[in-house]
């Protein structure tokens, strides 16, 4: 056999058995079938052997990894196309990758800072990601999901591979600065023996102080040994560690970090880590290979300054991996954000610093965790920064990058909001270190000034970048944990806060033991509470003061699908670490059950019961079919009670309509119920209903068995459909149109009788069209345990939903059979119900204008035409009442354009036309020199009889004209 074949052969089994292996313990580690793997040590064997063998002998490379891959995905039962894709993709990535490579430069050392930063570019990044994309796709073919994060696992796992077994074969091959001697092979293993023990030590015996060991290794390797080193020690950690990983040991877990969590961050630590000492290692070759060369030159005072400027470098680069070791090691021992600010800010001082600072990231602003300078003081003095101003501070955590101010000008230029610094400080340097979790979030900023212009250079940058890194990491292990002990205590918190709202029953003592507890314990600084549920019982109250409060947060307060009030809370810079949106939603949430029980039981115990059928009493007759009532006993107590209701006639053609509600059972409320349905009798005739509930209020002093009783008043003119009412505490009326449209009168409305706000009566006036009935009830219509009054009332008004034809008692029964169903009822039900009906006649409701006037004379006309009235008899009355009308306009309102005018006609069976003109001003007095006031002469020239009815509401012109024979209608 010849020389070259015996050479072929070896290394197609040398490149055969490796890959195998590599393969096989990715599988072996993270279940892969040489496919994809969190690190697939593979992937480096194969660029490994490409790029370090003649091009005509990459084919025997190539059919050792293909035959070893395929085989073993057969053998992980893996189906022949899609072991062929994933030869292909495996195949694929490492030629791209020798491609790149050898394009760019035609001798590999990664010992040199461009060759290695080609070799991560084209080896570790272009081609496993180009690997990835045809593996995807080739999963994805064979029918798996999720093609992206496949391609993604793939693209890690493989460059992952590539940098720490790839990188560690070739640098075997070529190193450019260092050659191997045995002083630096012997370090080279003394570093690396304690470098794995001590990831040995961390993962499986769970000594975590030492977890920053290894990193401190590695950079003394780089300085020591060289990029050899680097890269073998690397290697070495990296299997150790995912051998580990995948083992399961309990190094995570101890961290609360999730098994795949923990993959992420071993890909990415193992990256940056090994990435970051071998370009280290590289530039310390490349610098120490520079000093070699200026040492050989004839310029022996640039050779000795070189060698100076060399050894500078050296000794900042060993200060800067002690300061990082030390740095570790503390923050391996803070447990608290306070402890990992201090560690930090301590070890940042020895930068001949003039102040350090520390900051956390909360919300919209960064709260002050430490500060070390001599202008440290006041700093604490501020204790937080506003995210939105134009500070260093601010700008490092907006950005997430490093920001550097070289001089006192470019601060004040860049930089204006910095006022601080420039008072307290007489900085020349400034720079602001954002501080990452290991998700990418910034958690929190690292500031340091100095006093020397231009005080930031690469190495410092460096040293402050490196104590960021490892100070976000710590900062977010300390923020996690402050997290569990706050959730902890806001739950007992809560259960506490239960315990407290139980011990009260009712509304204001509830409301009340709420922002107590709030502020004792340091929830807020100031809380207050409104609630206005029912209507009617409005309650405030509130506790602590407003002083020093950082700002404010307000939650509604719901319960049963309503909003009872809201509580707000001002929070003080120690209230607003321990209270979060979800904390204060939990808060409102338990809060609003309680009182909402409270208001509950206080309704239940001031409703009545019953109502006694032989007190109500008869109504008038004249009213007919539009007036209907139904009162039905409740069945929880056999007594009389205090529902009721009544209808009678005022003056005026007015009809007045109420249902009320008085408290209690038994005799008393029945007595009481009686005086009061006789007073509101008596004095509903005399004034409105606003009038009417005030007079109750002092009615009620003398009956205090009428206390706290409730009423919905109506004053109806059926003829118009103008409707004043008045509610007091009583449920809203409802008017219902034949149009299957339904609404709630919600105006008008007070507290009951006799109650402390009684003296805020009011009234509001309304339009009950011709056709609409107007509905009034009490609240044992809508009361039920088992929903709230939300649902009852929707529930109700579409019950009230009305369909053509439909009359007032055909309206009550099916309202009661659709809220009732039929069931026996715990407390009394009464209603009341009236039927507008449309009336024959002319009617028509104008603004007090001129042009409104004009439009009535041609409305009227018309309709006149239509009754066959015309002529002399049609024009007068059309006079007549325009005359009226706008006298109305006039003498009331003023032509103002806002007031409204009623008028009506009605041609009656006798052949009579009746009119009616009414306003609802106060009527002003005439100028003396006014030529008007002939308007009055001219009715009662052109009609049959004219009266005038003036009162406090308004004037009421009635007129009749007999047609000569009778007029068809």
């Amino acid at each position: 056999m010849a020389r070259r074949d015996v050479h072929g052969v070896l290394l197609f089994a040398a490149v055969g058995i490796a890959y195998a292996i590599g393969s096989q313990l990715a599988y072996t580690w993270f279940g892969a079938d040489g496919v994809s793997a969190s690190f697939f040590p593979a992937a480096g064997v194969t660029l490994a052997a490409l790029v370090l063998t003649a091009r005509r002998q990459w084919w025997i490379v190539l059919l050792a990894a293909g035959l070893v891959e395929f085989t073993l995905d057969l053998w992980h039962d893996l189906s022949p196309a899609e072991s062929a894709g994933y030869v292909l993709a495996n195949l694929t990535q490492p030629l791209v990758g020798v491609l790149l490579l050898g394009a760019a430069a035609s001798h590999l050392d990664i010992g040199r800072t461009r060759d290695l930063a080609r070799f991560i570019a084209f080896g570790v990044i272009v081609a496993p990601a180009i690997g990835g994309v045809i593996g995807a796709t080739t999963f994805t073919l064979d029918g798996g999901e999720g093609w992206m994060r496949f391609a993604g696992q793939w693209w890690v796992g493989d460059g992952l591979g590539v940098l720490v077994v790839g990188g560690a074969i070739l640098s075997l091959q070529w190193n450019s600065a260092r050659r191997a001697t045995t002083r630096r092979v012997t370090e080279g293993l003394f570093l690396t023996v304690v470098g794995l023990l001590s990831a040995v030590a961390v993962l499986r015996v769970d000594w975590f102080a030492l977890v920053y060991v290894p990193l401190a290794l590695l950079v003394i390797m780089a300085f020591r040994v060289g990029t050899t080193g680097v890269a073998l020690m690397g290697a070495a950690l990296a299997f150790v560690v995912a051998e580990s990983t995948a083992e399961g040991h309990t190094f995570w877990e101890s961290l609360a970090v999730e098994p795949k969590t923990g993959l992420v961050y071993l890909q990415l630590g193992m990256g940056i880590v090994v990435g970051t000492t071998l370009a280290l290692a590289a530039e310390i070759a490349q610098r120490e290979s520079a000093a070699a060369a200026l040492g050989r030159s004839e310029e022996e005072r640039r050779a000795a300054t070189e060698r100076v400027a060399l050894f500078d470098a050296e000794r900042a680069a060993r200060e800067r991996a002690e300061l990082l070791e030390r740095n570790a090691s503390r923050l391996v021992d803070a447990n608290s954000v306070q402890e990992v600010a201090e560690s930090t800010i301590a070890d940042i001082a020895l930068l001949d610093t003039e102040l350090a600072i520390f900051g956390v990231v909360q919300g919209d602003i960064v709260r002050v965790a430490a500060a070390a300078g001599a202008a440290a003081p006041s700093i604490h003095d501020y204790e937080r920064f506003d995210l939105t101003r134009e500070t260093v501070i601010a700008t490092a955590v907006r950005t997430g990058s490093f920001v550097v101010a070289s001089s006192r000008e470019e601060l004040d230029r860049r930089f204006p909001d910095a006022a601080l610094l420039s008072e307290h400080t007489s900085s020349e340097s400034i720079v602001g270190a954002p501080l990452r979790a290991g998700d990418g979030r910034i958690v929190g900023v690292l500031v340091v000034t100095s006093r020397e212009r231009d005080w930031i250079d690469d190495h410092r940058r460096q040293l402050v970048e490196a104590v960021a890194t490892q100070a976000g990491v710590a900062l977010e292990r300390a923020l996690l944990q402050e997290q569990a002990l706050t959730v902890s205590a806001n739950a007992q918190f809560l259960v506490e806060l239960g315990d407290a709202l139980e011990q009260e029953t009712t509304v204001r003592g509830r409301a009340g033991r709420l922002v107590e507890l709030l502020v004792s314990e340091g929830r807020a600084a100031h809380a207050t509470v409104d609630i206005d549920a029912p209507p009617g019982t409005a309650v405030q109250l509130e506790a602590g003061s407003a002083h020093e409060v950082l700002r404010s947060a307000t939650a509604p307060l719901r319960a049963r699908g309503r909003t009872l009030g809201s509580l707000t809370l001002q929070l003080s810079s120690g209230a607003a670490e321990k209270l979060n949106a979800s904390h204060l939603r939990d808060i409102a949430e338990r809060s609003a059950i309680a009182i909402d029980n409270a208001a509950l039981y206080e309704r239940e115990r001031d409703v009545s019961h019953s109502l006694q059928l032989g007190l109500l009493g008869e109504h008038p007759r004249n009213l007919g079919s539009a007036l209907a009532t139904a009162y039905l006993p409740g069945t929880a107590l056999l007594e009389v009670g205090g529902d009721w209701h009544d209808a009678f006639e005022l003056p005026g053609d007015r009809v007045a309509l109420v249902v009320g509600d008085v408290v209690g059972h038994g005799l008393e409320a029945a007595m009481a119920m009686g005086q009061l349905r006789g007073a509101v009798r008596a004095l509903a005739p005399i004034g409105a209903p606003v009038d009417l509930l005030r007079n109750l209020d002092v009615f009620v002093e003398s009956v205090p068995e009428a206390r706290m009783a409730t009423i919905a008043y109506a004053e109806l003119t059926p003829s118009t459909g103008r409707l004043r009412y008045a509610a007091a505490g009583h449920p809203p009326p409802i008017v219902s149109g034949e149009d299957g449209q339904a609404r709630f009168l919600w105006g008008g409305r007070s507290s009951p009788l006799g109650s402390a706000a009684a003296r805020d009566r009011v009234q509001t006036e309304d339009v009950l069209a011709a056709g609409e009935l107007l509905l009034l009830y009490t609240d044992g219509l809508i009361e039920r345990r088992s929903d709230g009054l939300d649902v009852m009332l929707d529930q109700l008004l579409r019950a009230s939903a009305r369909q053509a034809g439909e009359s007032s008692a055909e309206a009550v029964e099916h309202i009661l059979d659709a809220m009732l169903g039929g069931e026996a009822q715990a407390d009394d039900v009464c209603v009341l119900a009236f039927h507008r009906v449309a009336a024959r006649g002319f009617r028509r409701q104008l603004a007090a204008t001129p042009r409104e006037i004009a439009d009535l004379r041609h409305a009227l006309a018309d309709w006149l035409a239509e009754r066959a009235v015309d002529g002399v008899l049609g024009r007068d009355l059309v006079l007549a009442v325009s005359e009226a009308a706008a006298n109305a306009a006039e003498h009331a309102y003023g032509f103002d354009g806002a007031g409204i005018v009623d008028v009506e006609v009605d041609l009656d069976a006798e052949s009579t036309l009746r009119a009616s003109i009414a306003d609802y001003g106060a009527w002003r007095q005439p100028r003396a020199t006014s030529d008007r006031g002939r308007g009055t002469l001219i009715m009662r020239a052109l009609m049959a009889d004219v009266s005038i009815e003036s009162g406090p509401d308004g004037t009421i012109v009635r007129m009749t004209l007999p047609t000569v024979e009778r007029i068809p209608t």
